[in-house]
């Protein structure tokens, strides 16, 4: 006998996100059961670009060293299988930080 099992992974909150360009830190939801995979598009390059698959996202904070970025787009992926993500919450930069709707 085969058991599938569904779950879903739920995204993170764009109320709860926040980009400051000055430093690079995005700060995110903590989180010690899913890593944090980030896309970026910059000034230089319209289409997203996946900037980190799997940044450890415990502290809250991650350091995006990309320079000119113009949009984010973060989702909470397994550790184990970066395949399997929470659906991407895409946020524009902005001052201050202001998420798309």
């Amino acid at each position: 006998m085969v058991v599938l099992v569904e779950f879903v992974i739920a995204a993170p909150r764009r109320s709860s996100l926040s980009y400051d360009a000055s430093t690079g830190h995005l700060q995110v939801p903590a989180t010690s059961f899913y890593c944090v995979k980030v896309d970026v598009v910059t000034s230089k390059n319209a289409d997203w670009t996946n900037y980190a698959a799997c940044l450890n996202g415990s502290t809250g904070t991650v350091v995006v060293t990309s320079k000119d970025v113009t949009d984010l787009r973060v989702a909470f992926c397994l550790p184990r299988r970066f395949d399997v993500c929470s659906g991407a919450v895409t946020a524009m930069q902005g001052t201050p930080f202001t998420a798309n709707a």
